[in-house]
């Protein structure tokens, strides 16, 4: 299935997909404590939980999901309306 978004980014990916490879992921190092970009990354998934995610897959394994723009972790939404209380 190939879904667009109003971006004009298609995604092939399958609605149920527990793999997806996508061409740039931003990934945390936690040896590092830090952040970067990995290309060709391999993300899999059971249960609604990450299971593996390996770089340097450089080709997409057929008829798994492809994203072919960057992906980033979902962010967290940390602002406050606390001054609005004074």
């Amino acid at each position: 299935m190939n879904v667009t978004s109003s971006a004009n980014v298609t995604i092939h990916a399958n609605a149920n997909a527990k793999t997806i490879w996508c061409r740039a992921a931003w990934l945390h190092d936690a040896q590092a404590s830090r952040g970067g970009w990995r290309e060709h990354v391999l993300l899999e998934a059971d249960g609604g939980r990450w299971t593996r995610i390996t770089p340097d897959v450089i080709d997409a394994p057929r008829g798994i999901a492809r994203i072919d723009t960057p992906v980033v972790p979902a962010l967290i939404d940390a602002h406050s309306h606390a001054f609005q209380r004074a």
